[in-house]
C-alpha cells in the first residue's frame, strides 16, 4: 500500500484555527493600544465561555483590513503545507 493510500485509510478529523486566538502577544498589545483598548492575556481556560471571551476580546482588536492582512501574514507561514480556507465572520 503507498503512503498516499495508507492515509486515504486513516480516519479524518476538522481542525479549525481561530486567526484571533493565534494572533501574537506584540500584535494584540500593538492592535489594542491603536483601538484605544486594554489587551489583557488570560491565563487559561477554565471554560469555554473564557476561551470565547478571550477570541472575542481579541477579535476586537482587528479594526482595519489592514489589521486583518497583518494577522493573516504572520500566522500564514506557520501553516504553510496545510490546506486552508479562510472564511470572514460577521462585519
Amino acid at each position: 500500500m503507498s503512503v498516499d493510500a495508507s492515509h486515504a485509510a486513516l480516519p479524518k478529523a476538522h481542525v479549525h484555527l481561530h486567526l484571533d486566538g493565534a494572533m501574537r502577544r506584540s500584535t494584540l498589545f500593538e492592535l489594542a493600544g491603536r483601538a484605544g483598548l486594554v489587551a489583557t492575556l488570560p491565563s487559561g481556560y477554565g471554560s469555554f465561555a473564557a476561551f470565547t471571551d478571550t477570541i472575542t476580546a481579541a477579535a476586537r482588536c482587528l479594526r482595519t483590513a489592514a489589521d486583518a492582512r497583518r494577522l493573516v501574514d504572520e500566522i500564514a507561514p506557520a501553516l504553510a503545507g496545510i490546506e486552508a480556507w479562510l472564511r470572514p465572520g460577521p462585519a
